[in-house]
């Protein structure tokens, strides 16, 4: 149970930090089982090709 803010927070960060891991090595993995590379995924997911990178390299920003 949380009990203070300072733990929300710290909670919080510890479920973003693993969601952009886990987004990034499932993007990883597509790429490799298909064959694909980071300008194709950049197209099918209408995004740039730079925030594929960034996502990749482990500090894109990501929102819903």
């Amino acid at each position: 149970m949380i009990r203070n803010r300072r733990e929300l927070e710290s909670v919080a960060a510890q479920w973003t930090a693993r969601a952009k891991n886990d987004l990034r090595n499932q993007m990883i993995a597509f790429i490799e089982q298909n064959g694909t590379n980071e300008g194709e995924l950049a197209d099918a997911l209408a995004i740039s090709v730079d925030e594929i990178d960034q996502i990749l390299n482990g500090n894109g920003e990501i929102s819903l």
